[in-house]
C-alpha cells in the first residue's frame, strides 16, 4: 500500500525526534514508564533509547530525514487521566508550542492546507502527567 510508506515515514520522524526533545520537559518520560495508551496502533517495533531506557521509538528501514523540508503539528491529543479543562488546555497548548519551536529549526512549519510532498505529520498526544521534583529544594 503506498501510504503505508508513507505514513511509516511520518511515524519514525516522530518516534526519532521525540528523544531529542527530552529537554522539554512534557517530552520526556521524566522516570514513568512508557504508556501504552492506544494513541498508536501497535507498540511491538517500539524499541528502548540508549539516552532513556524508559523511552521508545521506532526508525522506520526506509527513513530518508532529506526528504523531508515541512512540517504540520497537528493538534494535541490528551489521553491522561482526567484534569480541568483549563489545566488540559494549557498543557496541550504548551506541548504544540514547543514542538513547533523545534521543528521549526529544521522544517518550515505549514498548516494542512499546505501539506504536499516532502512534509510530515507530527501526532502527538499527552498520555500521562506528573509534577516534576524541585531541582532547587
Amino acid at each position: 500500500m503506498p501510504g503505508s510508506t508513507v505514513q511509516a515515514r511520518r511515524t519514525a520522524v516522530i518516534m526519532l525526534t521525540i528523544p531529542l526533545l527530552a529537554g522539554l520537559s512534557a517530552c520526556s518520560t521524566g522516570g514513568q514508564n512508557l504508556t501504552r495508551s492506544g494513541f498508536l496502533p501497535d507498540y511491538s517495533a517500539m524499541k528502548p533509547t540508549k539516552q532513556h531506557k524508559k523511552d521508545a521509538i521506532f526508525v522506520a528501514a526506509d527513513y530518508a530525514p532529506g526528504a523531508y523540508d515541512k512540517v504540520v503539528v497537528e493538534t494535541v491529543e490528551w489521553l491522561a487521566p482526567a484534569r480541568s479543562d483549563d489545566i488540559k488546555e494549557k498543557l496541550k497548548a504548551d506541548f504544540r508550542t514547543r514542538l513547533v519551536r523545534s521543528f521549526g529549526t529544521r522544517y518550515r512549519v505549514v498548516d494542512a492546507g499546505e501539506a504536499g510532498p516532502g512534509t510530515l505529520r507530527i501526532r502527538s498526544a499527552i498520555t500521562g502527567i506528573r509534577r516534576s521534583r524541585s531541582k532547587h529544594g
